[in-house]
């Protein structure tokens, strides 16, 4: 007799027919309930380390699980997250007059071409400041990069001596896009104003003393290394990657440098 044909078992189990009898048993993702009978789903997300792949999260559903990708990241033919290029042309969603789009891991930014600066309305409008000669204006400042290797004491100083300091950098800004179209052909790094020579692992912009945002940053994988109290300047690396790494601020380490200074009001001529 095939007891298995009455539906025996209760929830979330599945019958075996044996000879003179039946057993019922969980079904795949499942384990038996702590109270009452029958079987409860098991949440394999749990366990943290069930989805290790770059930007995956774990999704349980009855029975199983799914490992998908962070809002902003698709998966491609080699089933790994990859970011979305929301400023692609398909998709790009910066469509205001003079805005450009900027993507970020997961996401992305709009933003003001240069020369060009948000109003109180939002709407990107031309700037009625401008820079010294060979300067860029992005964000309110002007800024250089100066195609010139020198330690990063040397480098500040020669910021200094125009007027200025060792560039802040928002990532969300033009001036990570500015400083990658500029980087000098034979440098390993640009040095920026960014140190945590003050107070160990607090990184500070030497501009006005803020801290460098936890959320939004371009450091590079295992940055920084603030547990090594010698490591304290930090240099933006070469072009696609473009992220922050700590150095020693040695006589002997030489890079170049971004530097950045106030606007000016009488322009010079076009």
């Amino acid at each position: 007799i095939d007891e298995c044909a009455s539906n025996p078992c209760v929830i979330n189990e599945e019958c075996t027919n044996l000879p003179g009898s039946f057993s019922c048993a969980c079904l795949p993702g499942h384990t038996p309930a702590d109270v009452d009978v029958g079987c409860i789903d098991i949440n394999e997300c749990d366990d943290s380390m069930i989805c290790v792949g770059f930007e995956e999260v774990c999704s349980n559903f009855d029975g199983g699980f799914t490992c998908e990708c962070n809002q902003g990241f698709l998966k491609d033919d080699r089933n790994i997250c990859v970011d979305v290029d929301e400023c692609s042309d398909a998709i790009n969603p910066c469509t205001g007059l003079n805005e450009i789009c900027m993507n970020t891991p997961g996401g992305h930014v709009c933003l003001c071409e240069r020369y060009f600066s948000l109003d109180a309305n939002g709407d990107c409008v031309a700037d009625d400041t401008c820079c010294p000669s060979g300067f860029e204006l992005i964000g309110g400042n002007c800024h250089i990069v100066i195609d010139m290797e020198a330690s990063h004491t040397d480098a500040s100083d020669f910021c200094i001596a125009i007027g200025g300091f060792l560039s802040k950098i928002d990532p969300l800004d033009a001036v990570t896009q500015y400083i990658l179209e500029n980087f000098p052909a034979n440098s390993l790094g640009v040095w920026i104003g960014l140190n945590d020579m003050d107070n160990e692992g607090i990184f500070k912009w030497v501009s006005d003393g803020s801290v460098v945002g936890t959320l939004v940053n371009r450091w590079g994988e295992g940055q920084p290394q603030s547990v090594l109290p010698s490591l304290d300047c930090v240099f933006m690396t070469i072009p696609p990657s473009g992220t922050w790494h700590t150095t020693q601020c040695s006589p002997t380490i030489r890079y170049s440098s971004v530097c950045q200074r106030p606007t000016i009001t009488e322009c010079p001529p076009v």
